[in-house]
């Protein structure tokens, strides 16, 4: 009833501006002519503390990863968890922050316990700005490993890339969303199958090998 009622809608508008060339995909079969691409953006002067930004040296043999945004499964943090216990091998120090609303925190916490990665995690909820920005510029690498849930809500583009990036941190994002929008696979970061921890834990090692590259 919904997607009907959604499409209905759709049919009715003189113009629909999508958000990524992936949630324009969504809607082929109303074969709609009105559709322009504007991604999303953010004002850099109010958003960032310029004085800080590249000003931190990274420790990329210890990489310390990051999500920000609601602790849900179309986010993806699920996906990180259960990559940890294979990129620990690798990096046995690393660390992953999980920042905004904990809305299935506590499943991830048991998640995270049974797979033994708990103290490779800290939750931190909802945060100041101001926080929000420290954790970033002290993170290497920004992960947003997004799912598509059985009700069909999927990524549409992904925002906090975008900022993560202007602090000079690259991204590690999924495929097949509208995360593609958001990061310049090999340049600004590398998109994975979200659900393929190989390839998760290639994208980081090609990350840290390559550091100044992908963060510049």
């Amino acid at each position: 009833f919904a997607k009907n009622l959604t499409n209905n809608a759709l049919l009715s508008f003189n113009k629909i501006i999508a958000v990524s060339n992936y949630t324009k995909s969504l809607i082929p079969h109303l074969k709609l002519s009105n559709v322009l691409v504007i991604p999303n953006g953010f004002n850099v002067e109010t958003s960032l503390n310029n004085k800080s930004i590249h000003t931190i040296v990274k420790d990329i043999e210890n990489p310390i990863l990051i999500t920000v945004g609601n602790v849900t499964e179309r986010k993806g943090q699920l996906n990180v968890i259960k990559a940890l216990p294979l990129l620990k091998e690798k990096y046995p120090k690393i660390h992953y922050h999980i920042v905004g609303i904990p809305t299935i925190q506590q499943d991830l916490e048991k998640v995270a316990t049974k797979l033994n990665v708990a103290e490779h995690i800290t939750f931190h909820g909802l945060v100041t700005e101001q926080k929000k920005q420290q954790l970033l510029q002290d993170s290497t690498i920004f992960v947003m490993l997004s799912t598509k849930t059985i009700t069909g809500d999927v990524e549409g583009f992904g925002i906090a890339i975008i900022e993560a990036n202007a602090f000079g941190i690259p991204a590690i994002g999924s495929k097949n969303t509208g995360i593609v929008d958001a990061i310049n696979n090999g340049v600004s970061g590398k998109l994975v199958n979200p659900k393929n921890k190989e390839a998760i834990l290639n994208a980081v090692t090609e990350i840290s090998n390559n550091y100044n590259n992908y963060a510049s």
